[in-house]
Parts: structure tokens; sequence; C-alpha cells
């Protein structure tokens, strides 16, 4: 048996992996702005206050992290063909740049948004640009993809951000 959800995603699903992407590129350039912090301020006390100027660069790269990923970029993590391989146990993302796989036991959850799901690797598997859009189904049914991920649902109301486990 094969699910596959094919085409290019849109709306609301394709704005959460942005934001996802976003969180990312944040967090990363916080984690390096940190990193030098200690080590500037060093070299401010001790050598010159002129150490201070390389946070310059930093506060650039954090600013520069909020803006959202170009066309270009996109190409790398947003799926344009999803599939779920229940034969040889895997789920598959294709990109326009690259493909991911990963063993469908590595599935912690499925997060149902309504339009979408995204799923949710255990942490060594982690992989944040798993969803597939419900409209794109071409192959199975939602029935069959909600009956193979039983007990790993999880509902997402949108509207008020509470989540019910089925």
């Amino acid at each position: 048996m094969m699910i596959e959800f094919n085409g290019k995603i849109t709306g609301e699903c394709e704005k959460f992996l942005i934001r996802r992407q976003i969180k990312i590129q944040l967090i990363v350039s916080l984690l390096t702005t940190g990193i030098f912090t200690i080590p500037i301020i060093l070299a401010t006390v001790y050598l010159h206050y002129l150490a201070l100027t390389i946070y310059i660069p930093l506060f650039t790269m954090i600013i520069l992290s909020l803006i959202p990923p170009g066309k270009k970029t996109r190409e790398a993590f947003v799926p344009k063909l999803v599939f779920v391989d229940v034969e040889e146990q895997t789920i598959v993302s294709q990109c326009e740049k690259m493909e991911r796989f990963h063993m469908l036991s590595s599935v912690k959850n499925v997060v149902d948004y309504g339009e979408w799901y995204h799923f949710v690797f255990y942490y060594s598997d982690r992989d944040d640009y798993f969803v597939c859009q419900k409209n794109l189904l071409t192959k199975g049914s939602i029935q069959e993809f909600e009956e193979l991920f039983d007990g790993k649902i999880i509902r997402k109301n949108t509207t008020n951000h509470s989540s019910v486990t089925s």
C-alpha cells in the first residue's frame, strides 16, 4: 500500500513551514551570538573597546535571520511529493533540490492541523520539514493514512490553539 501527497503546498501549510524555517534561522543566529558574547566582552575589557564592533555583524545576522527564505532556498526544504511506502516501512519527502526519508518507526506523532499533517520524529531522526497537505492526496485515502498512524495522531485546532489526542 502506498499513500502519496503530490503537488505544491500552499496557504497555511506553506506559511507553517516558512515560520519553522525562520525560527530555526533565529535560533542558530542567537546561539552564534551567544557563543561570541563572552570573548567579545573579554576582548573589550582587556584589549580595546572597539572589540564591541564585532557585535555589528552578529546583530545584523540576527535581523537577517528574521527575513523569510527566498524561492531558491525554499526548494531545499518545501516538499513537492511526500509518500508513505507501507511495504518498505518508509516515509519519503522530495523537494526540488533534495530527497529525505525516515523509517515509519521513527515517527513519534503526526500533528493534524486540519488542512495538513506535520510529522514529528523522535529526536535522533528530527526533521521539521515533513508535511503533507490533505488536498494534495493522489494515492490512498485520508482514512488509510489515519489508520496507519492510529494512536500517533494529535489534532490541533488552529483557531484556538488547543490540542486533542485521538
